[in-house]
């Protein structure tokens, strides 16, 4: 994943959690962060696309 990559996935992380802070409360995202051991700028790269798999599921299932 390149610097690019990873700062898109980054940002996606970070909306992800901003509409689900709204629509839910905010224990669910961060319920996801401790799942995956931090914020989207702290955990690996692998972890990073496994977490924004979770949120997408999330946000999907409204």
């Amino acid at each position: 994943m390149t610097i690019t990559e990873r700062k898109t996935r980054e940002n996606q992380a970070f909306m992800l959690i901003s509409h689900i802070n709204t629509r839910y409360e905010p224990e669910v995202s961060s319920s996801v962060m401790t799942l995956h051991g931090g914020t989207p700028t702290s955990v690996s790269s692998w972890e990073l696309e496994a977490m924004l798999d979770d949120l997408l599921t999330i946000e999907n299932d409204r």
